[in-house]
């Protein structure tokens, strides 16, 4: 049974959108699953490529599926979208993955926001991952353990096993201002590192975040793929 992560949030009918940024991307992972690869490449090895919308709504999943029968290669499709709202007293700053095809290596993976210091969380992470079955059975939840920095919130979450036919990952946080002057500039840099490989909760919890996205420690960093944070700037005077 999915554990259900929940809270009682404002709904986000009642902020207004001030902007969002989403990204597509093609990831290539070498995978050193197999005897040959462990040998000519140790390490994963993943290669990040930032594709249009056009392509990524005509990926063919039927030769995605095909091509991913390799057991030293797995192709991904991500979309990433981050979103800034408001209210009369606060921001909320959201970010959404959706995969297109279904990682074959599931782990722990991390889904973050990174902002300034000038803004402190008042609310969250709210965390929720929604995934279906191949027998139709749709579920919403999953274990979750929070990292929160002066600088950024990060979710550390492990992927659900089984056949699976659609998975997405969402978080929100509630910000207001850390001190009594006005800001002028606001940052929500909205990130997912996906594990290549096994890893365990701990190791995986070894991150900062930062107005640049997620931020591995060293002696991990080679366990996930990397993409670019979809990053949403503001400017004004609150």
């Amino acid at each position: 049974m999915p554990l259900m992560v929940m809270a009682e949030a404002k709904s986000t009918d009642e902020f207004e959108i001030v902007g969002e940024a989403t990204k597509y991307y093609k990831i290539v992972t070498i995978l050193n699953d197999s005897e040959i690869m462990s040998i000519v490449s140790p390490e994963v090895t993943s290669f990040t490529t930032e594709i249009t919308k056009e392509e990524y709504d005509n990926v063919d999943l039927q030769e995605l599926y095909n091509l991913n029968t390799s057991v030293t290669v797995q192709t991904e499709y991500k979309k990433l979208t981050t979103t800034m709202l408001k209210d009369s007293s606060r921001y909320r700053y959201s970010v959404d993955l959706t995969w297109k095809n279904i990682p074959k290596v599931r782990s722990f993976d991390i889904i973050a926001i990174g902002h300034y210091s000038t803004v402190k969380v008042s609310m969250g992470p709210i965390f929720e991952q929604k995934y279906c079955e191949g027998n139709g059975e749709c579920y919403e939840g999953a274990g979750v353990s929070e990292i929160v920095g002066t600088n950024g919130t990060a979710a550390v979450f492990g992927l659900p096993t089984g056949n699976l036919t659609s998975l997405s990952q969402s978080m929100f946080i509630d910000v207001v201002k850390s001190g009594s002057g006005t800001v002028k500039n606001q940052t929500a840099a909205g990130d997912y590192a996906h594990a290549t490989k096994t890893i365990t909760r701990d190791n995986a919890k070894k991150l900062r975040v930062d107005v640049v996205g997620i931020i591995h420690d060293s002696s991990v960093e080679s366990y996930y793929d990397t993409i670019g944070a979809a990053i949403v700037d503001w400017t004004g005077s609150w």
